[in-house]
């Protein structure tokens, strides 16, 4: 099995890329290590089993064909987004403007003498700005729960969770994870049923419906 995994993973990406190249002309998509790409094929592939037993609607799955339909249809969508987010959309302007982000976030994390003073002249140059006696310096603290990108805010600042220099990073920060991750990727993939036939696929699901009894 993971000789078989291992060629059809790097096929399905020969393919992708070549789909993939008329539209990025631009891009190169030679990556450093292959393996990755085997890697992601598995963890769609056991995803896709998952998914498929868990799913409720027992209905379906009795119809002819539903099993290796539901199958190939999941691994499509989750290898196609999956190569897509990380060989075009983290090239792109709006992911190096989120990595600028969150490299100053993690300087301020291991630097708190730095995010203390940002706090002290963001503060005195929003109190000089505005002639007013009464000032409230904190922003919101967003949350985006969407994606499960709420760890951004699990960092430890050492008591600086309230500077506003900090909050602003880390809310740009996910509201740009959440925009980037909703990019709709077109599909380079091929039809997978030319890699996976339908009885090696009936075998993974009766091996995994087994396994979970």
């Amino acid at each position: 099995m993971e000789n078989k995994i291992n060629s059809i993973a790097y096929e399905l990406f020969r393919h992708w890329t070549k789909k993939a190249s008329f539209d990025y002309t631009e891009l190169d998509f030679t990556i450093i290590d292959e393996r990755t790409l085997v890697t992601d094929v598995e963890e769609a592939l056991e995803s896709a089993l998952n998914s498929l037993i868990e799913t409720k609607k027992a209905e379906k799955r009795a119809l002819l064909g539903y099993d290796y339909g539901f199958v190939l249809g999941f691994m499509q969508g989750k290898i196609n987004t999956h190569w897509g987010f990380e060989y075009i959309t983290k090239r792109s302007k709006e992911f190096k403007n989120f990595m600028i982000n969150k490299a100053m976030l993690e300087y301020l994390k291991y630097d708190t003498v730095t995010a203390i003073k940002l706090r002290a002249i963001y503060e005195r140059m929003y109190r000089d700005t505005l002639n007013l006696e009464s000032l409230d310096y904190e922003l919101p603290k967003e949350l985006i729960e969407d994606y499960g990108i709420a760890q951004l805010h699990d960092n430890d600042f050492s008591g600086e969770e309230n500077n506003p220099v900090i909050i602003l990073l880390i809310n740009q920060m996910s509201e740009q994870l959440f925009h980037l991750l909703k990019i709709k990727m077109k599909n380079y993939l091929p039809k997978l049923d030319n890699f996976f036939s339908c009885d090696y696929v009936k075998k993974l699901i009766y091996n995994k419906e087994h396994e979970k009894k």
